[in-house]
């Protein structure tokens, strides 16, 4: 019920405002195109509550498509096989055409993963490092791990941020 109650505003919200296309744009409105095969635009909202973080999501509109939406909303694009694209507001014009360029999947949640192992293994051998109280063993293990999880974060980031999704506005 509670994820029904997240998703209801956003879609809402689309229901009554997204539809398709025409020639003039009504204010507060921009006209999308998405053409890439297998691409979804999804809008996306956010808010807090007392001690909640909540986002929903609707569909704007599966690829090939055009539709007039809501400039002030923040959008993303989204499919199968690749990870979704960063969150994005629409530039300051009447019309935009969404040039997806869809990233690995497998790459991406791989370097995301080595990104965690290396962040924990070189927080945890820096801390054993300090703490070693002059044990030899324990400032070698440290360091070892230490050095481990910079090996991690060294291929891990890269990985992570060369595999994503990307969205450009022509």
């Amino acid at each position: 019920m509670r994820a029904l109650v997240a998703v209801l505003p956003v879609a809402v919200t689309f229901a009554m405002i997204a539809r398709p296309a025409h020639a003039q744009s009504a204010p507060g409105m921009i006209e999308v195109e998405l053409e890439r095969p297998g691409t979804v635009l999804q809008a996306t909202e956010a808010w807090t509550g007392w001690h909640t973080y909540w986002t929903s999501r609707a569909e704007v509109c599966a690829a090939p498509c055009r539709a007039e939406v809501p400039r002030e909303l923040k959008y993303r694009v989204v499919g199968d096989g690749f990870p979704p694209s960063a969150v994005f507001s629409l530039p300051g014009r009447d019309r935009v055409l969404l040039s997806v360029t869809p990233g690995d999947t497998r790459v991406h949640d791989g370097g995301g993963l080595l990104t965690l192992v290396g962040a924990i293994a070189a927080s945890a051998g820096a801390v054993t490092a300090m703490t070693s109280s002059g044990d030899k063993g324990s400032m070698i293990g440290g360091l070892v791990c230490l050095g481990v999880g910079g090996v991690a974060l060294a291929i891990g980031i890269p990985m992570l941020l060369t595999s994503a999704t990307t969205v450009r506005f022509e």
